[in-house]
């Protein structure tokens, strides 16, 4: 089984709840051992024989059991894997782009057809082309540029631009590094909201679990309810900066064409399978 960064990132969200960390961040914090605890856990929470007991509807069981099956076989495959998890995907012949496109009514990476002229290419013929032409002679030999067909599940921003043909594979990665850096700490969020005192936080942070989130121990050692650490990442994923403002700051879109791509991936996510 090939897993992708999109396939990462859902499988993560359904085992243990969504998560406005980079999958590089969620990698590293993964371990084998509490992948299978969670898993059996999840596993015999929705598992389909206990429909009776629960009184729940047998069918709804079923699915998400399959799915948490799902989930775990890709969890488990990229701690395997991890290297090539974050490798860059090869790059496709430009032939493959128009596949998806052609079906959809619109060619990502090369004309978009969303109410614009059909042989407008967006990402090499705007204000940006200087900041891409002086990027694409420094970049480094194994980076490169999506020329393949666009994915048709939903997509996060960043990943939208990659597979657009936008931006470049370390790009992303780096923009996403960047969001992550830029995002103000779960402790830091809590002791402003007065939820964790500061001799709390302390105490926190020098009895987790190593590689357990701040909120995951606050809950566990009964400082904070589920509630509680909801309401701190929703505060944390508010205060994030946008991914957009990286490829702003940078000079790799401008405002005009930053619009543009949202719009798109709208577009492109409300058709997705």
């Amino acid at each position: 089984m090939k897993t992708t960064i999109a396939d990462f990132t859902k499988a993560y969200s359904l085992m243990y709840g969504p998560t406005g960390e980079s999958p590089a961040t969620l990698l590293k914090r993964l371990s084998s051992q509490d992948l299978k605890k969670t898993f059996r856990h999840k596993a015999m929470e929705c598992h389909p024989d206990r429909a009776s007991i629960n009184h729940a509807d047998s069918a709804k069981l079923d699915n998400n059991f399959k799915e948490i099956n799902w989930a775990y076989q890709v969890l488990k495959e990229a701690l395997e894997n991890s290297s090539a998890l974050f490798a860059a995907p090869a790059p496709q012949p430009a032939a493959a782009a128009t596949t998806y496109g052609a079906q959809a009514g619109y060619s990502y990476g090369y004309a978009y057809n969303y109410g614009y002229p059909h042989n407008y290419n967006y990402a090499h013929s705007s204000t940006a082309q200087a900041a891409y032409n002086s990027y694409s002679q420094a970049k480094p030999a194994d980076d490169h540029f999506w020329c393949g067909a666009m994915p048709k599940q939903r997509l996060p921003f960043g990943q939208f631009l990659y597979y657009s043909g936008k931006i470049s594979w370390n790009t992303l990665l780096e923009a996403l590094d960047w969001q992550e850096n830029q995002r103000p700490k779960f402790g830091q969020i809590a002791l402003e909201g007065q939820l964790l005192s500061p001799g709390a936080l302390s105490r926190l942070l020098s009895h987790r679990y190593r590689g357990e989130k701040i909120g995951d121990a606050a809950m566990r050692l009964g400082y904070l309810s589920p509630r509680m650490k909801e309401a701190v990442l929703n505060i944390q994923k508010h205060r994030q900066p946008a991914l957009g403002q990286y490829f702003l700051d940078r000079g790799l879109l401008s405002q005009e064409e930053l619009g543009r791509c949202l719009w798109q991936q709208r577009q492109h996510n409300n058709m997705a399978v």
